[in-house]
This record gives structure tokens, C-alpha cells and sequence, in this order.
């Protein structure tokens, strides 16, 4: 179990233990195939399914917390409970179909169902990130979750503040530029990262952008510092992925507010980080930017209305001058 619990496939695992017997000599270890391997791995899920099954039944209530990713080309939907204030692993289920929210909320229907039969009257919160298979008004995982609920039960939702958060960052990196800042930088890193004497130059490598919050900060910061040594080589170059001067100014403001975000995001995802703790991160992050550019808000629409669209740039309840732009 030792060994499977470290990642090992279950004819690793025998291997393993064909290897530990030739250190060994314990005649016990002399043969242990994958099927016998398998079936330990199934008693000890079983037990430990049982023994969490037990603690939602003997509970009045708990919360669940859902999550998808891909692990080697293979989906998963991941269940967390929450009882009192332990935090258990539940399971995580393969998904080989559509990730809609219908087949998804299925899933851990039947899931909740074996482990505790009436969880429609004990599940009272459940956590999930951005993604519109799990916010959807009508087919959403969490809609479809609390359709099924008692009707004297209320179910509360926890959108994660960091999924907000990472969402909001997104939204904005792909309209920076009309559209174009995120395509040109992917662009100039897949250029970067095939210069060889570049890269031996400077001793570091560009890191990729990939889906996680800090990610962006990362990036920006790394092209911020080595700005000097990429302008040199753009010159050099004459490369057709190198990004304009435009982007460089966006680059540079951008900075500053990954930066403040990054701080956020670190804060909000500590371990013992309350819901309104996060809220109130979030708040903070949002007054700190206001204060630091100028901007006006939030505004009532009659403020709106009598604001001259020639000076001010308007975004939804909230205004900046031109000029402090």
C-alpha cells in the first residue's frame, strides 16, 4: 500500500516487492502479483470508504467540495467532505464522457447516495470553482445539486474566491491590447524558447503560462526584469513574434496589478482562511486599485448619466478620467 500510495502502478508495485524480497530474503515477499496487489488496494478503498460513510451518517450535516482536472489524458471529479472541521478526501471519479453538468451532477448523486442515503437533508454547503459546467443556472452542477435537495433543506454555495479572482485576471488579459496581449506573448515565448544561445546568455528560461493563478504573475515579472537583455535581442533578431513597443507599456501597467493580485491570491488560499476573510481580501484588492489609479465608484446610474463620456472611460458602476489613465 506504501508503495501504491506513492504513485506506483500496481505492476510497479510488484516489482517492488519481487526487489525488496532480493534485499530481503522474507520469504512472504516472494510473489505478490498485480491482482492480489489490486485486491489489497480495493479492501483498504473499501474500508476507508465505509469509514467515512459512517461519519456522514452520525453527522446532522456537512459540506462538499468539487473539482475537476485531468491527470494523463484522463478527466476526474474530485469530492471533498467537510464534517465539523475535519477536511476528507472522499473520491475521485474518472470521467470518460462530456463534461456537462448533467452527467457530472449524476455522478455524485450516485456517489452521495451509497455513502449516505439521505444526504439530500445533510448536505448543507457546497464549494466549486468558476467554470460554467458547475455555475450554469439551469444545467450547472451546484443548480442541479440543490434541485435535488429536501425542500425544507436550503442549500448554501461557496463560489472559491480564488477561482473568482483567477477568473476576473483572465477576462482581462484577453482584452488588453483589443485582444491581443495574451496571443502576442505566448507567441514571443514560443519564440523564446527556442534560443538556445539566449537562453545560455541569460541563464534562465521564460516560463510558461499555464492554469494556475500565479502563473501570469510569474511571466510578467520574468519579461520585466529581462526586458533589457529581449529588447537587445529583438533588435538583433528582427524576429516577426517580437511584440511591438505597445505591448511592452501594457506589459509594465500590467505588472503592477498581477502583482497586487498575486499577494491576494496568496492570502485567500492559506488553510485556515475563513470565507469572509477571503471576502474581505477581495475588497481590500479592489479599494487598493482604485485608490492607486483614480477611478470613481461605485456610482448610482444618474451619476453615470451625468458623467461626460468625452473625459471619463465608463465600466459598468464605476468611471476614470482620461487623464488619469
Amino acid at each position: 500500500m506504501r508503495y501504491v500510495s506513492c504513485g506506483t502502478s500496481f505492476r510497479m508495485a510488484s516489482e517492488l516487492i519481487g526487489c525488496t524480497y532480493d534485499v530481503l530474503g522474507n520469504p512472504g515477499l516472494r510473489v505478490c502479483s498485480c491482482d492480489e496487489i489490486s485486491n489489497f488496494v480495493r479492501v483498504v478503498c473499501a474500508v476507508n470508504l465505509q469509514r467515512i460513510a459512517d461519519l456522514l451518517c452520525r453527522s446532522w450535516a456537512f459540506s462538499l467540495a468539487l473539482d475537476s482536472a485531468t491527470h494523463q489524458s484522463t478527466s476526474f471529479l474530485d469530492l471533498r467532505f467537510r464534517i465539523f472541521i475535519p477536511n476528507y478526501h472522499g473520491c475521485t471519479l474518472p470521467m470518460f464522457d462530456h463534461h456537462t453538468g448533467d452527467i457530472m451532477s449524476m455522478m455524485v448523486s450516485k456517489f452521495l447516495t451509497v455513502l449516505c442515503p439521505d444526504w439530500t437533508i445533510r448536505l448543507l454547503g457546497l464549494t466549486f470553482d468558476g467554470a460554467r459546467n458547475m455555475t450554469g443556472r439551469v444545467a450547472g452542477v451546484v443548480t442541479r445539486l440543490d434541485t435535488a435537495m429536501h425542500s425544507n433543506c436550503s442549500l448554501i454555495r461557496i463560489w472559491c474566491g480564488v477561482h473568482q479572482l483567477d477568473l476576473v485576471m483572465e477576462d482581462i488579459m484577453n482584452n488588453v491590447i483589443k485582444e491581443r496581449f495574451f496571443s502576442v506573448m505566448t507567441g514571443f515565448i514560443t519564440h523564446l524558447t527556442r534560443q538556445q544561445n539566449l537562453i545560455t546568455e541569460m541563464q534562465t528560461t521564460c516560463p510558461r503560462v499555464v492554469n494556475r493563478w500565479l502563473s501570469m504573475e510569474k511571466v510578467i515579472s520574468w519579461f520585466k526584469i529581462h526586458r533589457p537583455q529581449l529588447l537587445a535581442h529583438i533588435e538583433s533578431k528582427q524576429s516577426d513574434s517580437a511584440p511591438p513597443r505597445l505591448w511592452w507599456v501594457a506589459l509594465l501597467s500590467m505588472h503592477h496589478f498581477t502583482t497586487r493580485a498575486a499577494v491576494t491570491f496568496c492570502s485567500i488560499q492559506e488553510l485556515t482562511t475563513l470565507v469572509l476573510q477571503q471576502r474581505n481580501a477581495l475588497d481590500n484588492l479592489i479599494a487598493s486599485f482604485i485608490d492607486d489609479i483614480g477611478v470613481i465608484g461605485p456610482l448610482t446610474a444618474e451619476s453615470i448619466a451625468n458623467i461626460n463620456p468625452s473625459t471619463h472611460v465608463i465600466s459598468g458602476h464605476y468611471a476614470i478620467a482620461l487623464s488619469s489613465v
